[in-house]
């Protein structure tokens, strides 16, 4: 896990998203329905099955 990407999941985790799991794309996180990739770049996506 790079700095950026560490540091990124820190703060998903501090509102409440948990790790889902760790994928070539990046680590996955989710609360609830919400999905979000954390990117090695520490760029957050929504993740797929993410519902508006």
């Amino acid at each position: 896990m790079t700095p950026a990407q560490a540091a990124t999941v820190r703060q998903l985790e501090a509102q409440g998203f948990a790790q889902a799991e760790i994928t070539r794309a990046g680590i996955g996180m989710a609360k609830g329905n919400d999905y979000r990739v954390v990117s090695s770049t520490g760029r957050v996506r929504r993740g797929v099955g993410a519902k508006r």
